[in-house]
């Protein structure tokens, strides 16, 4: 059960979201480093905020994971690791 209060852990990502998650990042050369919820809102249950590496360079990205619709949605891309990790939360709800 998810606790859709105040309290909502952002990290209490399923399993099953993590493997989307992946496998979006996968079909674009990048890894999982991060993945979070990305508000505590009761509607937003299907929106995740995702960092990922890409996979042959020390370069990030930053996206909108939207499991409803599908796929990954307005990545900043280009990112150095704290560039990244400050876009990533900048960007939470």
């Amino acid at each position: 059960m998810i606790n859709m209060g105040i309290g909502l852990n952002y990290t209490n990502v399923p399993k099953s979201i993590v493997n989307i998650a992946e496998t979006e990042l996968n079909k674009l050369g990048y890894r999982l480093i991060l993945i979070s919820r990305f508000s505590r809102h009761p509607a937003d249950t299907y929106l995740w905020m995702v960092m990922g590496r890409e996979n042959n360079r020390e370069i990030y990205a930053v996206w909108l994971l939207n499991t409803s619709l599908g796929g990954l949605h307005n990545g900043d891309y280009e990112l150095d690791f704290k560039s990244a990790l400050a876009t990533f939360v900048n960007r939470l709800n």
